[in-house]
């Protein structure tokens, strides 16, 4: 519904003012009451903009559904895997991992959510990730 509902405000804003509109709109907005996946704060946030912003106004009028709905379709694949796997998630991440739906997966275990981030951990708090990083690496030997 979210990914819906803010498909129609795209689609109205592209059709009634233009995408330089739309890319002023999820500057304003976008990781904020819209698109959450978009980083707020980070250098990578106008690339964000721009690919969330640049795909054509059918695509949009359709839900951008491939964002909302290509997780899934990774499970299956990942529970394949027979190597050390860590989850980590930012305590403010809109779509926070759900490790029974990885239970599956051997090797995987989930970290604690990394207070005061979203959904690019490692773009937010580097530091922070980079420990949590290498300590689960050298767990493993």
């Amino acid at each position: 519904d979210r990914w819906l509902q803010a498909s129609k405000k795209v689609v109205d804003i592209l059709e009634h003012n233009g995408q330089e509109a739309l890319f002023e709109f999820l500057r304003q907005e976008g990781g904020k009451t819209l698109y959450m996946v978009i980083p707020k704060d980070e250098p990578f946030r106008e690339r964000t903009i721009k690919l969330l912003g640049s795909h054509p106004v059918e695509e949009y009028r359709h839900g951008m559904l491939e964002f909302a709905t290509s997780v899934p379709d990774l499970i299956t694949p990942l529970c394949t895997l027979d190597i050390p796997t860590l989850g980590v998630c930012g305590s403010e991440d809109p779509f926070p991992d759900q490790p029974g739906k990885l239970a599956q997966m051997s090797n995987f275990s989930e970290a604690d959510f990394i207070k005061g981030t979203g959904r690019f951990v490692h773009w937010e708090k580097p530091e922070e990730f980079n420990m949590l990083i290498r300590s689960f690496i050298s767990q493993l030997n």
